[in-house]
């Protein structure tokens, strides 16, 4: 399940600012966002009442804007990036960058209050 689509993005999410994404690059990145979304709150295909739904698709379309710029850096400046979200530029090894913990970051500030990131008791 995509959690926004374009007109979500450009009307509530930009309000007006120019897009990142185009929209058939938008739809491509949403969906992973959305994924990525499923992953990190573990609610793959529930249906999302009302007042959530405004705060996952505010997440949605900030988490896809980052998965783009990410992927984009790293063609920029060679950077490959690794399984478990590590970043690691050529002939700097030691210089790693969690992307799987600024995902989550985006997700958690955007999802706060919502009840979905509730990991379980230790």
């Amino acid at each position: 399940m995509v959690y926004a689509d374009w007109i979500f993005y450009t009307t509530e999410f930009l309000k007006g600012d120019t897009p990142t994404l185009t929209e058939t690059n938008f739809e491509r990145w949403a969906e992973k966002a959305s994924r990525r979304i499923d992953e990190i709150v573990m609610f793959s295909g529930v249906k999302i009442s009302d007042p959530p739904q405004d705060k996952i698709s505010m997440a949605t379309c900030e988490l896809a804007e980052f998965m783009f710029d990410t992927k984009n850096q790293a063609k920029r400046s060679g950077t490959k990036i690794l399984p478990k979200g590590l970043s690691i530029s050529r002939g700097k090894e030691a210089e790693q960058t969690s992307i799987i913990d600024q995902e989550y970051n985006i997700v958690a500030r955007r999802l706060t209050g919502t009840g979905f990131l509730f990991r379980g008791v230790g």
